[in-house]
């Protein structure tokens, strides 16, 4: 399940179950969380109403991180980066042939960072 916890206490409040293996969650700017399930093969957005939707199935994604302008992106163990449209859902295949991307960052000018384990490199996407 997904967890909330209170800043001001040290409580915790379950806001979701049923997933497989959630890895990361990033909150968009309404408050939504984007969750990434990597044994579900699966990318959710939680609603702040307890809602859920699927935004899209992709292979053992691993790591979520949303950009400047709202574009989600998400990796996936099986060596593809992604570009999810928040408002359209659609998803784009950014780059792929890598080997295990474990991690995703934004860098200070709104570019997508991306840790490449298996090379054991990072690489910076740019436009």
């Amino acid at each position: 399940g997904s967890l909330r916890m209170g800043r001001d206490a040290p409580s915790l409040t379950t806001i979701a179950t049923g997933f497989v293996r959630p890895t990361d969650a990033e909150t968009e700017a309404d408050g939504n969380i984007v969750l990434v399930d990597e044994f579900g093969n699966a990318v959710y957005r939680l609603h702040v109403d307890g809602s859920r939707t699927k935004l899209a199935d992709i292979y053992q994604p691993d790591d979520v991180v949303i950009g400047q302008d709202g574009s989600i992106y998400v990796n996936s163990l099986g060596g593809d980066i992604a570009r999810i449209d928040p408002v359209t859902s659609k998803m784009q295949v950014l780059l792929s042939g890598l080997k295990l991307p474990h991690g995703l960052g934004i860098d200070a000018e709104g570019r997508l960072v991306i840790i490449e384990t298996g090379r054991n490199r990072i690489l910076r996407l740019t436009p």
